[in-house]
C-alpha cells in the first residue's frame, strides 16, 4: 500500500491509510469501507493492539510467520465492489469486466480512477469525487449488461 520503489521517502507516506483516516477508529472504518477491505494484515504491534481492541469490526482470524508474526483480521463489513449501483467486478491485468444487474442505471465502481481509462464503444466513464480527494470510476453502459474497462497504455496490447 505504500511500497517506495525509487521513489524518494519524502514522496510516499510511510503508515497506511492516509493520516486524514488515521483520525479516528471510524475514519479508518470508513477507508476500509470505501476501498472494499476485506482483511488487514499486519506485523505492527500498535495496529494489532487497535484491530483487537474493536472485536465488533475486526475479526482475528489468523496469523503466521515464523521470525515476523503477521496478524490477519477480517473487516466485518458487507464487501462489494460498487459504491453505486450493483453487479460483478472481475480484476484482472489492465482489465475490468463489469457486470451490471441494472444496465440502464449509472453505477460508480470502488476504484480508483485515472486518466487514460477506457470502456467499450457506447460506454461513458467519468470521474466521480468521493472524499479527500479520492476518485472513483463512474460509469454509463450502452445497455449492456457486461462492460469492459482497461487503461489504455502502449505497453498493455488490445485484445
Amino acid at each position: 500500500a505504500c511500497d517506495y520503489y525509487a521513489f524518494s521517502p519524502k514522496l510516499v507516506e510511510p503508515e497506511y491509510p492516509p493520516a486524514a483516516y488515521r483520525e479516528s477508529s471510524e475514519r479508518i472504518f470508513e477507508f476500509l469501507d470505501l476501498y472494499n477491505v476485506g482483511h488487514v494484515v499486519t506485523y505492527h504491534a500498535n495496529w494489532i493492539r487497535f484491530f483487537e481492541g474493536i472485536p465488533s469490526l475486526y475479526e482475528p482470524v489468523g496469523e503466521f510467520g515464523e521470525s515476523i508474526r503477521y496478524h490477519v483480521f477480517r473487516v466485518n463489513r458487507a464487501p462489494g465492489p460498487f459504491l453505486e449501483g450493483s453487479g460483478k467486478v472481475v480484476a484482472s491485468l489492465n482489465h475490468l469486466v463489469v457486470t451490471l444487474d441494472d444496465p440502464l442505471e449509472p453505477a460508480v465502481l470502488k476504484y480508483n480512477w485515472a486518466d487514460g481509462l477506457e470502456g467499450e464503444a457506447g460506454v461513458e466513464l467519468y470521474p466521480v469525487p468521493v472524499a479527500d480527494g479520492i476518485r472513483f470510476i463512474g460509469l454509463r453502459g450502452s445497455g449492456d449488461a457486461t462492460v469492459r474497462i482497461r487503461f489504455r497504455n502502449p505497453i498493455f496490447k488490445r485484445g
